[in-house]
């Protein structure tokens, strides 16, 4: 069964060259351009992996609708890959360095625009094998 991917950004052209390439890649993807869009399509599918744009309505979108995710049980273990451009616009870098980072940010991976196709690949296969790994070590 195809490992389902939502990914949230309200960035159309972003959106499409994503589900394109992870629709090419054997992944069932879903898309969401806002934060609404993004609650509603969790009541209808539960992702294996959540890609999240930080910056969406407002400049921290991406960092509450995480906390959102985290609180609701079925997605409380899914792994989350938040992509920001906001250190070139604004010049200031996110980390998961801290766990006062951690605890904020809540995502298992950062990742900054422009992103390279393989790479996105690589990190969405990297936090699948690992949450794969934690939920067979709970078994």
């Amino acid at each position: 069964m195809a490992e389902t991917v939502l990914v949230i950004d309200d960035d159309q052209d972003f959106l499409e060259a994503t589900e394109t390439l992870l629709d090419a890649m054997g992944f069932n993807v879903v898309t969401a351009a806002s934060s609404s869009a993004a609650m509603e399509a969790v009541e209808k599918v539960t992702p294996d992996v959540i890609l999240l744009d930080v910056m969406m309505e407002r400049a921290d979108s991406g960092f509450t609708l995480a906390q959102r995710f985290r609180r609701k049980p079925e997605l409380a273990k899914t792994p989350i890959i938040m992509v920001t451009g906001v250190s070139e616009h604004l010049g200031h870098r996110y980390s998961l360095d801290t766990p006062q980072e951690r605890q904020w940010i809540r995502a298992d991976l950062l990742l900054e625009k422009p992103l390279r196709p393989e790479d996105l690949l690589g990190h969405i296969r990297q936090v699948l094998d690992q949450a794969h790994e934690n939920s067979a070590a709970h078994h």
